[in-house]
């Protein structure tokens, strides 16, 4: 009998750098040009657009891990014209901008009068602003080199000017994104994974159906529908049901989960964000389940004086964990079980169970204990960020409007 053929191993378009606890995200590496300049950019499906800073930003824009994109060291790029047919579509709902190709006289000189712009501005009051361009975007054996439009910040504010990351690349619904760039040009089927490590970070990004890991059985993936609202179609919002902290419910109605935005799906929000009433019978809950525990486990203070309110814990005895070793203190911290609706209709609901490390994070500075990567969302409905999904594989199928999580070792990923 013929042996059976191992799948191929999993082919990233790229790998991904950081973590919640080193960096509070996860980047890719982006080539760009003619030869490639690579930055890296944190991977976001909740904005839509990509950016990197310019080379005669100047000042206004932060120093990051490479230096700014120089369009006139690349023979590939091409500003885009206020008065072209891209500019006016490139942004989709939210409308590019024109600038005066005069203000930019000294550091360039533009084939136009005027060259369509973009602003972006974030609710941690971050922003970034700059010209729009094309260049040739260069991911590697799966995908290819193609077109791709992206921001030349000429400025940068606030946390955007302060992180390490090079820029932002937004998967998010709209025209001006990599997802919806890439599958215009024929490059990829309209669907993408992300998987993103544990403690330690790292993972990878998966675009199209190549070459993706398998998933099976216990770790099969699980599918959950996608709401498009209107008054915001970017966002990858599902429905979240009902919510479990070990065998206690999150004691609020479902509809509670359905304000604002509904439930995003966003990895460039570090942690899970939920409204108001849901936060405090969240909290109410732990902080019973962790009481019951007093001889092993005590709350300590935030190791960060700028969150003294995060709730964190440490062990009551001081014991350490050999390298590599699971935290015996992670068992004492009860799973986190969340209800969506499922895409298939035949299935009411899908049923996903967290460990404890997808809404933890490690002290810093060195403490042993972990703080509670779960915050007050007030009036604006659910964040399920990046923390709640290390070390599953998380399917956006944009093309059957679902998105599915299947448990897996992303860490391992690092290694391949």
């Amino acid at each position: 009998a013929d042996a059976v053929k191992a799948p191929p191993p999993p082919r990233p378009a790229s790998r991904l750098v950081g973590s919640v606890e080193s960096t509070g995200y996860y980047a890719m590496e982006l080539p760009l040009g003619t030869p490639p300049q690579t930055f890296h950019v944190i991977v976001d499906t909740g904005s839509t657009i990509a950016y990197v800073p310019c080379s005669f930003c100047g000042d206004k824009c932060g120093l990051h891990a490479s230096a700014p994109f120089a369009p006139q060291a690349s023979s590939t790029a091409s500003f885009i014209n206020c008065m072209s047919a891209t500019c006016a579509t490139f942004c989709g709902s939210r409308r590019c901008n024109c600038r005066s190709s005069f203000e930019f006289l000294r550091d360039i000189s533009l084939p136009m009068m005027s060259v369509c712009s973009y602003a972006r501005r974030y609710q941690e009051q971050s922003s970034s602003t700059g010209l729009l361009l094309t260049d040739v975007l260069r991911l590697g054996p799966g995908v290819g080199d193609h077109r791709f439009g992206f921001g030349c910040e000429t400025e940068e504010t606030g946390m955007i000017f302060n992180q390490r990351a090079d820029g932002v690349i937004g998967f998010g619904n709209n025209p001006s994104s990599i997802i919806n760039q890439l599958v215009a040009q024929g490059a990829m089927e309209n669907t993408f994974s992300i998987c993103m490590g544990g403690f330690r970070g790292g993972g990878a990004l998966f675009l199209g159906d190549e070459s993706l890991p398998p998933t099976s059985g216990d770790q099969r993936m699980r599918y959950a529908q996608v709401h498009t609202r209107r008054e915001n179609p970017e966002f990858y919002a599902v429905s979240v049901r009902g919510m479990k902290l070990g065998s206690s419910k999150v004691n609020v109605p479902s509809r509670v989960y359905d304000h604002g935005y509904g439930a995003v799906v966003d990895t460039g929000t570090t942690f899970l964000y939920l409204p108001d009433a849901a936060y405090k019978s969240f909290e109410q809950l732990l902080l019973a389940s962790m009481d019951k525990h007093w001889d092993k486990i005590r709350r300590t203070r935030s190791p960060d004086s700028r969150y003294p309110n995060d709730l964190c814990y440490g062990p009551l005895h001081h014991k350490t964990s050999g390298e590599g070793e699971r935290d015996d203190l992670l068992d004492i911290f009860p799973d986190l079980t969340i209800d969506m609706a499922a895409s298939d209709p035949a299935v009411e609901k899908i049923t996903l169970t967290f460990p404890p490390e997808n809404y933890l994070f490690k002290m810093s500075g060195g403490a042993h204990g972990y703080c509670v990567g779960v915050y007050n969302n007030r009036d604006d409905g659910v964040l399920l960020g990046a923390v709640l999904m290390k070390n599953y594989l998380v399917n956006f199928d944009l093309r059957n409007n679902r998105i599915g999580f299947a448990p897996h070792d992303c860490d391992a990923l690092n290694k391949e």
